[in-house]
């Protein structure tokens, strides 16, 4: 089955290919958030999926459909952030002709939509409440009423849901009915961070550079990634997870279009152009050394990967020259190139 999209949600049962790293990963949290998302998805109860923004929710919310008996059906995926009350509910649950202002048909919601199959409801902590309520009776009773009918339709498929903060809290600080927190997860997976993903890193990282090259315009291969590189990318704490991940990937295959490899210290130029300056997971920090132009190659990217790229600061930390420094890098990439 092909995907389809419309405005609101797209529908699926094919997987994305970076769900399938999640299956293949050997890190113990990602194993165990598997495990629990294999046996979860062979009941019909709705699963909760919980992590930071960019650790890959969507993806896993592909593979927990295909892993259910309903992946012959529909998959379809809606944020539940951004919108209106009205416009929401009609989308979610459906309207019927007259119902308000340009309601000229009737219209079935995503709800109906998804009958037979799941439906993925993304940022589940920032619905409205009066969409909280409404959600409320349809999990508890497995019904939709559209807007502008008084009369109930069947609700007949898997409801799937992610937040990027736990709905415990959300409910302690009033923002969550804490009766919806229960009904929608009975069970919860939670997905590490990619700074708990050390080892699956670089993987990850070929992955975006090999989709970034396939939509690109000339459709050229991806390019390696040198040893040194798949270093710095492990090694870096990543705050913004998978979506900075593509954003450097992004720039990378835009800037260094004609290149058959990517060097260390291209890459960390483009991680300190994301703006973060978080430590590396290994190496937070390198120790000051006597100025005495003596720093290994591995000290050097080690230091730029800790300053976020900051040339002027990694020489300081290094206690060589800047100009050592510019030499040093220069020296290095033709090592890389050679």
């Amino acid at each position: 089955m092909t995907d389809r999209a419309t405005p609101f949600g797209s529908v699926s049962s094919e997987s994305s290919g970076l769900d399938a790293l999640f299956l293949r990963s050997e890190v113990p949290s990602v194993q165990e958030a598997v495990a629990r998302l294999r046996a979860f998805a062979l009941a019909d109860d709705p699963i909760l999926l919980e992590g930071e923004t960019g650790t890959g929710k969507s993806h896993l919310a592909i593979a927990a459909h295909e892993f259910s008996p309903r992946r012959r059906g529909p998959r379809f995926d809606v944020s539940l952030s951004g919108l209106d009350h009205d416009l929401m509910h009609s989308h979610l649950f459906g309207h019927r002709k007259g119902a308000f202002t340009g309601a000229t048909s009737n219209h079935d919601g995503l709800f109906v939509q998804a009958q037979g199959g799941s439906l993925f409801m993304d940022e589940i902590g920032h619905a409205q409440p009066p969409l909280q309520r409404a959600l409320l009776d349809v999990v508890e009773n497995r019904r939709v009423l559209p807007l502008g009918s008084k009369q109930y339709v069947p609700m007949e498929c898997r409801m799937l849901s992610a937040t990027n903060v736990p709905l415990a809290t959300l409910v302690a600080n009033g923002q969550f009915l804490d009766d919806l927190r229960y009904r929608v997860s009975p069970f919860v997976v939670r997905l590490p961070s990619l700074r708990e993903r050390q080892q699956d890193l670089p993987d990850i990282f070929r992955w975006f550079m090999q989709r970034r090259a396939a939509l690109s315009y000339a459709r050229r291969p991806a390019p390696a990634l040198h040893p040194d590189a798949a270093r710095v990318v492990a090694e870096y704490t990543w705050p913004g997870n998978l979506r900075e991940v593509a954003g450097v990937v992004a720039r990378l295959l835009t800037l260094h279009r004609e290149a058959s490899e990517l060097s260390a210290e291209v890459v960390t130029e483009e991680i300190a152009a994301s703006g973060s300056v978080a430590r590396t997971a290994e190496r937070p920090m390198v120790p000051p050394r006597p100025p005495s132009g003596a720093a290994t190659d591995d000290e050097i990217i080690a230091a730029l990967a800790a300053c976020g790229g900051k040339r002027d600061v990694a020489a300081s930390m290094l206690g060589i020259g800047r100009s050592t420094l510019f030499r040093r890098l220069k020296a290095l990439r033709s090592k890389q190139s050679a």
